[in-house]
């Protein structure tokens, strides 16, 4: 009885009305079928122990770690039936693990825990039926079971005493293989067999039909019998056959060896398939490129006959039932026929280091072709040699140029060498310049395909240089401007700034050098180009403003090398140690006291005039701005001298200035450029301290005003 039965009745009421509540609730369980004793506390709330315990008991079931080692697998390959889609080839395994008496079966497997490496191997032979002494494979898993047995290097045997199985190193593919047929092998082949019957009959009702003419005509009458037919005058029946040869399929290496009958072995069909042979006790992977097609054509009739008039039609059916399915296929030579005219085939490359424009053509004695898919001659053409003209179409679909997409949609219909033209951009182009192209061009030495590569000089400049790096100079420019100059090169040869520029634009890899090579444009150099000031020119060079130094300051932590003039060093280094004074240098002459924040804003424009740089003062209107510039102006006259500032104001508040530089600073000496006596008083503004003047003013003043050297301009 369980624990929540027990402590039902240890602590059954006293109370008759809950003692029949407790005998209905209890009775609606029982009737809905529910299981009290399942409904302890520890059931309805199990701890983490409980739950713990429970996983690693089942995990515990397959028991300890326990490999097979080196087992015997001892296989045996069943053939196919007649119908091998519905009756494959299958393979049964025994694996005998060493020092045990019983085979590891289909029924071991969900209780014996394997290493991983070995029940990759078994990972196919899950599905076997249970009950078995072995293993059961088909198909794929079959496939998949050798694929990992030779991976694994497992050692398969033969039932018996046959030995030892072997795995094929090398891959086998279809070919055919022409041959005369042998006395009396016509006659086994199925086809040929209801030909000949059909023969057979033919003869018996020609030889009636020449005895009924006989009869009449006489032996005039057999003779011109025999010439109203095309035949022979002494034409007997045997003579009516012709010669016949035969068609057999092999699987042989790639270099066309150490054939294997089709007959000989047995298929295992797969994702990757395999070929057995049971003479040679052997097992062989198939060429990847062998397609289903061929496997089910070649499997169900492996060898064909035919006569010698037929000899002809036989490249083009043979093209026309095993094209790409990686069949070898017998030439035109050994089947006793001409050769194709042999076009000699020609590449045209044309185009820049980011284009490419390439025409294939296939040049014959009396014709030439531009080939594209559609242009590309069909099999049946013995004028052309459409094998020769399709494998060097395939060279170029292999490399990154493509030709172009037929729209429907343009009015004017192309030309057909524009249809024909093979084109590449940007990174594809260059990668087909730097490898592809090379390759072609060395193929042209070797294969027969491809026999000719035609390109312009400036295409065997496009070469890759090494890693691009930077360097920087900067220099005491004019005045309080800095003179910039940016390298970037490969291999001591430059790149144009624009041109990296266009690379990242185009979201190209490689750039072009200045002598028509390419380089790669490493991530450094692309943060570096995508930080570039837009006054830098192609070349790289640039006047900057000093206020400029952060933006240079940032440049130069992404560039290789950077190498400052003293001067320029030095005023950075003056930079970098000051800090803006907490209190101001107050020059005598200020008639203004002025507030806390005033003075902090008079020490920033002292501290950017130690640097010699410009600012902006920005607060509300109505803080006192003006003060403080007046403030700055005082202090400049006091340490360096006299020397004008010009101050250009809207028209309501120009004559302001004047006002509050004599309110606040007697010693400023300023000049109001307004009204049409300005120009008198142009003579005064070398001798000022400031030059007021209006926006409107400025526009039309500006060719006098340029040439004179102010100290500061206020706007």
């Amino acid at each position: 009885m369980s624990r929540l039965v027990d402590r039902n009745l240890s602590s059954t009421p006293t109370d008759p009305k809950e003692l029949e509540q407790r005998r209905l609730a209890r009775g609606k369980a029982f009737e809905h079928e529910v299981d009290l004793e399942a409904l302890a506390d520890e059931a309805i709330n199990p701890g983490v122990a409980d739950l713990l315990d429970e996983t690693f008991e089942a995990w515990r079931r397959r028991g300890p770690l326990r490999p097979l080692g080196d087992a015997r697998y001892v296989v045996r390959v069943e053939p196919p039936g007649e119908n091998v889609f519905d009756d494959p080839a299958r393979l049964r395994i025994e694996v005998h693990p060493p020092g045990e008496k019983r085979p590891f079966t289909p029924d071991d497997l969900d209780g014996r825990r394997l290493p991983a490496r070995e029940w990759r191997v078994f990972e196919s032979l899950v599905r076997s039926p249970v009950g078995q002494r072995d293993f059961l494979a088909e198909n794929e898993n079959a496939c998949l079971f050798l694929a990992r047995a030779a991976e694994a290097d497992l050692i398969l045997e033969a039932p018996g005493e046959d030995g030892e199985i072997k795995f094929d190193e090398i891959v086998r593919k279809p070919s055919l293989v022409f041959r005369a047929a042998e006395p009396g092998e016509a006659e086994r082949h199925p086809i040929l067999q209801e030909r000949r019957a059909e023969v057979v009959e033919e003869k018996e009702r020609l030889e009636k039909a020449r005895s009924a003419y006989e009869d009449e005509f006489g032996e005039t009458g057999r003779r011109a019998f025999a010439r109203l037919l095309g035949l022979p005058e002494e034409q007997d029946a045997e003579e009516l056959e012709e010669k016949t040869y035969v068609m057999e399929a092999f699987w042989e290496r790639p270099d066309g060896s150490d054939g294997i009958p089709f007959e000989e072995a047995i298929l295992l069909r797969g994702s990757t398939s395999w070929i057995y042979s049971p003479p040679r006790r052997t097992f062989a992977r198939l060429a990847e490129d062998v397609g289903p097609i061929a496997l089910s054509r070649l499997s169900s009739q492996p060898w064909i006959t035919f006569t010698e008039s037929e000899i002809r039609e036989l490249p083009v059916l043979l093209r026309q039932s095993f094209e790409e399915e990686g069949v070898h296929l017998p030439p035109r030579e050994a089947l006793g026929l001409p050769p194709l005219p042999r076009p000699r085939i020609s590449l045209e490359v044309e185009g820049t280091a980011f284009e490419v424009r390439a025409l294939l053509r296939a040049n014959y004695a009396d014709k030439s072709y531009v080939l594209n898919n559609e242009t590309v001659a069909d099999i049946d053409d013995e004028t052309r040699d459409a094998d020769r003209e399709r494998r060097a179409l395939a060279l170029l679909a292999a490399t990154p140029l493509r030709l172009p997409a037929v729209s429907r949609r343009k009015k004017t219909k192309p030309s057909p060498e524009d249809e024909a033209t093979w084109r590449a951009r940007d990174d594809r182009a260059v990668r087909f310049y730097l490898h592809d192209l090379r390759e072609l061009v060395r193929k042209v030495g070797e294969d027969n395909d491809l026999q000719e590569v035609l390109t312009p000089p400036d295409i065997g400049k496009i070469v890759a240089r090494g890693s691009l790096r930077s360097s920087m100079s900067v220099r005491q420019g004019r005045g309080r401007l800095l003179d910039v100059a940016l390298k970037i090169a490969a291999d001591g040869v430059e790149a144009d700034v624009d041109a990296i520029r266009d690379a990242l634009g185009a979201r190209r890899r490689w750039v072009q050098l200045s002598d028509g090579s390419v380089a790669e444009l490493g991530d450094k150099v692309a943060s570096l180009a995508a930080s570039l000031p837009e006054a830098l020119s192609e070349t790289g060079s640039a006047e900057l403003s000093r206020t400029a130094l952060g933006e240079l300051e940032h440049l130069g932590e992404l560039t290789d090398s950077v190498e400052l003039e003293p001067t320029v060093g030095e005023w950075i280094h003056r930079l970098r140690e000051l800090e803006v004074a907490a209190e101001p240098e107050m020059a005598p002459g200020l008639n203004a006291d002025l507030r806390p924040y005033q003075l902090t804003g008079l020490a920033w424009l002292q501290f950017l005039a130690e640097l010699e740089l410009g600012g902006i003062l920005a607060d509300d209107m109505g803080l006192g701005k003006t003060v403080q510039t007046l403030a700055l102006l005082n202090w400049r006259k006091h340490r360096d001298g006299q020397a004008p500032t010009l101050v250009v104001a809207p028209t309501s508040v120009a004559p302001n200035w004047i006002r509050e530089a004599k309110k606040f600073t007697p010693g400023i000496n300023g000049v109001l450029l307004h009204g049409a006596e300005r120009h008198e008083r142009y003579e005064d503004v070398g001798t000022s301290d400031m030059v007021v003047t209006t926006y409107a003013l400025l526009r039309r003043d500006v060719d006098r005003l340029k040439d004179i050297p102010f100290r500061y301009v206020v706007l």
